[in-house]
């Protein structure tokens, strides 16, 4: 065998390992949303209903503590000087794997466990035994997983395909997104939306899936590997806007149980309008015509997926923005660089 036959082949070796470390590392994040916390009355719950097994594991609340901690720290980078920053910033995005990250993250998941087990201990069987004693064994579970959680991210930014973070985020929202044709046909089928409806959400869909990955590949051509500019506006707006509804409305009296119409078309509007403020402050910031160029497009894109998502989500459709943008975006670059590979 001559010696570029044997560079190729370990080469190749080195990839398919990598991707098997991947998906052995998303297989025991997936085992931490089968297993219940302790305490919590399984056989109550209807054991085949997957959705709401994973709503009182171990891993819960892992993703979204993680997220929550790393959308704040993106946040701040944002809007802060570097000089306040620089402690959780690296190549001028906030980095997951930075230490006060981490450690926010932790501290998040603590907060929400104690409130989601008091939530838990409000629903009739839900709890073997409700008390302080049951809600601090959950905490400490779910503090647990999401610690696993952020282990299994640095396995596969070490030794998998890379972007360990991205790529737990991305494998959280795939469920609800290839759930998505399903909701709709049931939405369908229960009557709750027209055909014209049904096809112009899936429509949409995937238009801006795959407006998402065209614009990947478009910042790869011109040069520029990263792609947070593509996916923090977005995640960013879906943080911010809800805060920014309620603080305009709430001296109005607009928020109340008799006008959820209402709210959801201010949040899609307050989305939208966030999205449009957000883009435009990475574009200015990146100081390249790489996310300039192409900004008409990706305010398209993000403001169709916006739309969809902040006023048909009460017709049980899952569709959301962040989802739809991370899954794409992630998945356009583990691709290429695996096509590259």
């Amino acid at each position: 065998m001559k010696q570029e036959d044997k560079k190729l082949l370990h080469h190749r070796r080195n990839v398919i390992g990598r991707i098997a470390v991947t998906l052995a590392a998303l297989a025991i994040y997936r085992l931490t949303l089968a297993l219940p916390l302790p305490g919590v009355a399984v056989a109550e719950l209807g054991a085949t209903d997957v959705q709401v097994l994973h709503r009182v594991s171990f891993g819960a609340i892992a993703v979204v503590a993680w997220l929550s901690a790393v959308m704040l720290g993106e946040l701040a980078a944002l809007l802060f000087p570097q000089r306040w920053t620089a402690s959780f910033v690296r190549n001028g995005h906030a980095d997951p794997f930075a230490l006060p990250l981490l450690l926010l993250a932790i501290a998040l998941s603590a907060i929400q466990g104690w409130g989601l087990a008091t939530a838990m201990e409000s629903v009739p069987r839900m709890v073997v035994e409700p008390g302080a004693e049951f809600r601090l064994g959950a905490v400490a579970s779910l503090v647990a997983g999401t610690t696993i959680a952020i282990a299994i991210g640095r396995v596969i930014q070490a030794y998998g395909s890379g972007y360990g973070f991205w790529v737990l985020i991305a494998a959280h929202f795939i469920g609800p997104l290839a759930d998505l044709p399903v909701r709709v046909g049931e939405a369908l089928i229960a009557g709750q939306v027209s055909l014209l409806l049904a096809l112009s959400i899936l429509g949409a869909s995937a238009a801006a899936f795959a407006g998402v990955v065209a614009l990947v590949l478009a910042r790869r051509k011109m040069g520029f590997e990263r792609q947070e500019p593509l996916v923090w506006p977005v995640l960013l707006a879906g943080l911010v806007s809800p805060y920014l509804v309620v603080l305009v409305s709430f001296p109005f009296g607009f928020v109340d149980a008799g006008n959820a119409g209402a709210y959801m078309t201010m949040l899609g509007v307050a989305t939208v309008a966030l999205t449009i403020v957000f883009v435009w402050l990475y574009a200015r910031r990146e100081q390249s015509m790489a996310l300039a160029l192409p900004t008409a497009a990706v305010l398209v894109a993000i403001i169709a997926i916006a739309i969809v998502a902040a006023f048909l989500e009460p017709l049980l459709v899952v569709l959301t923005a962040g989802q739809t943008v991370v899954v794409a975006t992630v998945g356009a670059v583990i691709a290429g660089e695996l096509r590259q590979a």
